[in-house]
């Protein structure tokens, strides 16, 4: 069994394994930490957590989705210790997050994958197609070099911080009307993987298979900006050198000071361990830039 497998495997038995023995104990609430929010964050998040209870027994800590916008609520109404979000926050966020001492930690970085059905014969797309498509303006494949066939672009739901991040990588103003959205990363990849001519976006690690190698049901399209070369998501050498156009930072939000376990978490998430940890399953780590913006009091 290989290593992507056997993390796999053992998230779901760590979590089922935590779940059944709360119900038998009485737990710790300085040792329970909930968190809540970003999709894209949430199986790191999970596998992260998981690692950490390992080495800190009798820590319990609950991994949530539900989006980004979710999670930054969850965390003004005091219903979640940190917040997941693949956005950074807005003045609203800011104003609000500085009155009540909200700190902000970059976590990790990923890469956005475009994902079309293994059949539909285009082997690149440009991030200016990308807008055409997703803004509605570009709606045969024909008009962009693929087959006579009417695009069906597909994306995530309001409330989804890739959902943000698309709308303002594409300079887009609004996606087109017609655009069916969906709340997770798995009903995105199965509408594609049954529709000729669909297309969606996801984060990278909803795109491999449990061997860490691009799923068959989908093709991973490279892409590219500025007339330079289409890079694949997957592309380590490019990811770090920027060439590839979809990628984005992935936040964590927290109140400092109420539990010990929560920065204790958050700073094993930034170690060299964590770092390298969250590489096996997609992610990438931080680079020198967001380690210094990790440094910067809101």
């Amino acid at each position: 069994m290989n290593t992507l497998n056997i993390i796999k495997a053992g998230l779901i038995f760590i979590t089922l394994f935590y779940f059944t023995s709360c119900k038998e104990k009485p737990v710790d609430l300085k040792k329970e930490i909930t968190i809540t929010g970003s999709e894209s964050e949430k199986l790191v998040v999970q596998y992260l957590a998981n690692q950490f209870a390992q080495l800190n027994k009798g820590v319990n800590i609950i991994v949530k989705g539900g989006g980004s916008e979710y999670g930054i609520i969850k965390l003004k109404d005091g219903d979640c210790d940190i917040a997941n979000s693949s956005r950074v926050f807005d003045d609203a966020d800011y104003a609000e997050f500085k009155k009540n001492n909200v700190k902000q930690a970059i976590i990790a970085v990923d890469a956005i994958a475009i994902v079309t059905h293994p059949s539909l014969g285009m082997d690149k797309l440009s991030l200016e197609q990308l807008s055409g498509i997703y803004a509605g303006r570009i709606k045969n494949w024909k008009e962009i070099g693929g087959p006579d066939l009417d695009i069906l672009p597909i994306g995530r739901k309001t409330g989804s911080g890739t959902r943000l991040y698309m709308q303002h990588r594409l300079n887009i103003e609004e996606f087109s009307p017609m655009l069916p959205e969906f709340k997770r990363y798995e009903e995105i990849i199965a509408q594609v993987a049954k529709n000729k001519n669909a297309i969606g976006y996801v984060s990278l690690e909803h795109a491999l298979s449990i061997d860490g190698r691009p799923n068959a049901s989908t093709y991973i399209m490279p892409v590219s900006i500025d007339g330079v070369e289409a890079k694949f998501p997957y592309d380590k050498e490019a990811i770090s050198y920027g060439d590839y156009p979809l990628i984005r930072p992935l936040f964590q939000y927290y109140h400092p000071g109420q539990n010990e376990y929560i920065e204790k978490f958050i700073q094993f998430e930034l170690s060299d361990e964590g770092q390298r940890l969250l590489q096996k399953i997609g992610y990438y780590p931080i680079n020198d830039f967001h380690k210094q913006i990790n440094k910067v009091k809101m």
